[in-house]
């Protein structure tokens, strides 16, 4: 004897009354479900960048550039997110006096990166330091009024 209960929230089947039709249809249905849920990717990739407060060279301004282009001086406690559509490889460059530091980034459409710059503590050093990091850093290192946002100028070409 085949056992179809039923409550208010499932009805179930007795194993033996399971059609391998319904089993197609129930998988066809939760792959439209998971598409449905799936996030689209933006065209576009966002570069964070975050300058920790701190005492020690809080009064200067690290100088940031993209492919050699002044993007932004970025002050203590500020961080920038700036937003591209052009994927084309970029050299990021940290600039101070005659201390300078670069890295290479290739970014993809739709993800997020973040860099983390701090100034080089020491005699002779000068200069700031730019690291990538996996994650941004907290809100509490960070001071709101220096929050600034830009956009590549490949979205007004």
């Amino acid at each position: 004897m085949v056992d179809n209960s039923y409550n208010d929230d499932f009805y179930y089947l007795a194993h033996s009354s399971f059609h391998p039709q319904t089993a197609l249809a129930l998988k066809l249905l939760s792959e439209q479900q998971q598409l449905k849920t799936k996030k689209p990717v933006n065209n576009f990739a966002i570069i964070k960048f975050f300058r920790p407060k701190k005492l020690v060279a809080s009064a200067i301004a690290a100088n940031l550039l993209i492919n050699g282009e002044l993007v932004e001086k970025v002050k203590n406690g500020g961080y920038l997110e700036y937003v591209i559509y052009d994927f084309s490889e970029k050299a990021i460059e940290i600039k101070r006096g005659l201390g300078a530091e670069a890295l290479q980034l290739i970014p993809e459409k739709g993800k997020e990166y973040y860099f983390k710059i701090e100034p080089k503590v020491g005699v002779f050093k000068g200069g700031f330091i730019i690291e990538q990091l996996t994650s941004p850093i907290p809100n509490s290192e960070l001071k709101e009024k220096h929050y600034i946002k830009r956009t590549d100028k490949s979205v007004l070409d």
